[in-house]
């Protein structure tokens, strides 16, 4: 059985949980400049969907990030670590 977590848009799901497995995604609301501002909203909605599911982080088997501007991955990622 597939269950489909409903999204902000009708014809979208904000999660589908299929055989135990999750699948969720997020993009930033934040349109600030700063691609670290940006990672940290979508990972708060990554957190809430994963909770809502019922599952949370640790149990993550696969992750995309995407970025559209790369210019703005060596200022992000110097931040980070």
């Amino acid at each position: 059985m597939i269950q489909r977590l409903p999204g902000l848009i009708p014809t979208r799901s904000r999660s589908v949980i299929r055989d135990g497995v999750v699948t969720t995604v997020a993009t930033s609301a934040s349109k600030e400049p700063s691609l670290y501002r940006q990672a940290c909203d979508a990972l708060a909605t990554i957190d809430r969907n994963l909770a809502e599911a019922g599952t949370h982080k640790s149990r993550i088997l696969t992750a995309m990030v995407y970025i559209t501007d790369m210019s703005k991955k060596t200022r992000a990622q110097s931040r980070l670590g």
